[in-house]
């Protein structure tokens, strides 16, 4: 997962700190269940380097499998790769310095090539005009890595399901040109792709390596009764997700102390040892309202740039698919699509096609989860009254007092807000219930 140093747009930060406010405390949500640790696979392709003068095609024959990276902003030719391209005549005319998860390295960027990928189905793509970034000794895990400038404009799909029934074989992806179908149990996640400066120019006027912009996705992390919003990186090239420390202080983590493990992970720059803390549950907020949570982390802590406050990685949509592996059920998500066709805008969408029997809607107000909202309800939040924690907790804030009592109140009856707007002054008669149900509790305490 390469990155450049970038700083995240204030106006971006600001528009979602406001979205993700109502979706913090009280978003009805789905949850899919405990995550995998470790990406089980993530997507590549099949390269190949074409002089667009000549047509002479300069490779690689061998090392032409390619990392499709969501958290590259350009492509990057590791070290057996580029031995292939610079014998069939590959050049470079300039270096850029680029940053990466441990440290700043320095790259080729070789001249405008035609670059050629191509998915599961093998059929090519042309993207011409390309600038590439190449190191003879760059030790990328994959022969190489495709960013973002091979998704703009177009779908990309991943399917898991090639998993299922025990199949242990490599992801499929594909390209199209087209919206991604429509099914049931499908969540839209909004994506903002962010336009970063490019500041690691050696010389002023040299050519730039081929960029392009980097998606962002609205999440919500829930620690022992603190939670925070932020945009987090959507990266298919990380196996493990991470947050910053800035994201670990405000959720009450100290990597220092709180660390379970740690993790060598490695990619530009070399590699670092990064430390793994628990983490109850990661949510990410969708166009229909419904947040979508996975539980029981284990993240790393790790500070790329002090602009992201997380890394959203594969392993939460592979998550449930190693039991599948080994005979058990399916995991949580089919497919996932990845829908840049509106990238000119810095809008995106990705889409998820999630297991049917998960896609159970817990509503806020639903304290005693017994499927409906209600004086029951009520009475769990008297059970648990100002004390901290989950349980009473129906908006979901750390704390159980009155805006818990406020928020059954706009859920009741089986049709929530809206049904409770067909009876008179819902609010009042649901808020005396609850001082009815709190006054021998009051009594006990005196």
């Amino acid at each position: 997962m390469p990155f450049r140093r970038r700083m995240f747009s204030r106006a971006v930060a600001a528009l979602w700190a406001c979205a993700l406010g109502s979706a913090v405390e009280a978003a009805p949500y789905v949850t899919l269940g405990p995550s995998d640790v470790i990406a089980l696979d993530q997507p590549r392709v099949a390269v190949e380097v074409v002089d667009p003068a000549t047509q002479k095609s300069f490779g690689p024959e061998f090392a032409n499998t390619f990392l499709l990276d969501t958290g590259a902003t350009g492509v990057v030719v590791g070290a057996n790769a580029y031995a292939e391209l610079a014998d069939s005549g590959y050049q470079t005319v300039a270096q850029y310095d680029e940053q990466g998860v441990a440290g700043t390295e320095t790259m080729d960027v070789s001249k405008a090539y035609d670059f050629r990928y191509a998915g599961s189905d093998g059929i090519p793509i042309l993207r011409s005009n390309t600038r590439l970034m190449s190191n003879p000794n760059a030790d990328l895990g994959f022969d190489g890595i495709v960013g973002m400038p091979a998704m703009v404009g177009r779908t990309t799909t991943v399917d898991m399901t090639v998993w299922s029934g025990g199949n242990f074989d490599l992801l499929t992806t594909d390209f199209t040109n087209s919206a991604p179908p429509v099914v049931s149990h499908q969540y839209h996640v909004p994506l903002t792709l962010v336009d970063f400066p490019a500041s690691g120019q050696q010389h002023p006027g040299d050519p730039l390596p081929t960029f392009a912009p980097l998606p962002t996705l609205p999440v919500i992390a829930r620690n022992a009764g603190r939670y925070t919003g932020a945009q987090f990186v959507l990266d298919t090239g990380a196996q493990l997700s991470m947050i910053s420390s800035a994201t670990a202080t405000k959720l009450g983590i100290n990597p220092a102390t709180d660390a379970v493990d740690s993790i060598e992970v490695g990619g530009i720059g070399g590699t670092i040892s990064v430390p793994l803390v628990l983490l109850p549950s990661i949510e990410v907020v969708t166009s229909e309202g419904i947040n979508l949570e996975w539980t029981d982390l284990e993240v790393g802590v790790l500070d790329i740039d002090p602009s992201i406050a997380g890394i959203f990685g594969m392993d939460f949509l592979t998550s449930g698919w190693f039991d599948a592996v080994f005979g058990g059920p399916d995991g949580f998500i089919n497919k996932v699509y990845f829908d840049f066709r509106n990238a000119a805008n810095k809008a995106g969408t990705m889409v998820l096609d999630i297991k049917a029997s998960l896609d159970q809607v817990v509503r806020p107000g639903d304290v005693n989860n017994d499927g409906r909202v209600d004086i029951s309800d009520i009475n769990f939040v008297a059970l648990h009254w100002l004390q901290s924690g989950s349980l009473g907790d129906a908006n979901r804030d750390g704390r159980v007092n009155i805006s818990d009592i406020q928020e059954i109140a706009l859920e009741w009856l089986p049709g929530g807000a809206g049904a409770a707007a067909t009876v008179p002054e819902p609010s009042g008669w649901i808020l005396a219930l609850a001082a009815a149900a709190l006054l021998p509790r009051r009594r006990r305490r005196r």
